[in-house]
């Protein structure tokens, strides 16, 4: 929040705003605690940064396989 109070103020000096995020679009993914607690933040910085007018562009890079790979044929009940 404070680099996007940081921006706001310096007025013209930054162009476009190219906040990246490691993980999924928080937008577009339906999830349950704590991920949802977590992604809700992202959304309120994005809201903000629309807000202040702010020119942006979002970068997500989206999961990374190696995260899942390990797990992926356990079967758990």
């Amino acid at each position: 929040m404070r680099i996007v109070m940081a921006v706001k103020e310096a007025g013209n000096v930054i162009k476009r705003l190219l906040p990246s995020e490691f993980g999924s679009d928080v937008e577009r993914v339906h999830t349950v605690d704590p991920a949802a607690t977590l992604y809700a933040g992202k959304v309120r910085l994005r809201r903000l940064i629309e807000a202040e007018g702010i020119p942006h562009t979002y970068v997500c890079c989206n999961g990374f396989a190696e995260t899942y790979l390990p797990s992926i044929g356990d079967v758990t009940a």
